[in-house]
């Protein structure tokens, strides 16, 4: 595989996780995706089971792997994902009684102006306005 192919611009042993860039381009800007929220999305695409269609990690293998310390945090960045379309969660009883979590994927929005129409309203003013760059194109046309 030649240079130019590669997902990433060195050789890893451990392999990586992709994240959608419109997940950093545009969900970064809205204050329920905080630090612990993108940890959480990240581990749980990193934990996606193809095969079944969806991630099924415990909280405490959450809170291990993504060094969120309570179930609380893991639990409001659950809530936060749910809210901003990027995953669904099931509620699954076990054959021993207990209740599990699967998390499934949603396509994240990937038009600038879509995400704004459905979450301009939440996020802070700053980020209100058109991004610099859009403007800028407008006016070389």
């Amino acid at each position: 595989m030649s240079k130019k192919e590669r997902a990433l611009p060195f050789e890893v042993d451990r392999g990586f996780t992709a994240m959608p860039n419109a997940v950093s381009d545009y969900y970064t800007m809205h204050p329920l995706f905080t630090g612990a929220a993108e940890r959480l999305y990240l581990f749980l695409l990193r934990k996606y089971n193809a095969k079944e269609g969806y991630a099924y990690p415990s909280y405490k293998k959450i809170r291990e792997h993504t060094k969120i310390n309570s179930d609380s945090t893991v639990s409001r960045s659950i809530q936060a994902l749910e809210h901003l379309g990027l995953i669904r969660v099931e509620k699954v009883r076990l054959d021993n009684g207990n209740i599990s979590n699967r998390y499934y994927f949603e396509k994240p929005i990937e038009d600038y102006e879509e995400f704004m129409r459905k979450f301009g309203d939440e996020l802070p003013k700053k980020y209100r306005e058109r991004p610099l760059e859009f403007d800028a194109i407008i006016e070389w046309f």
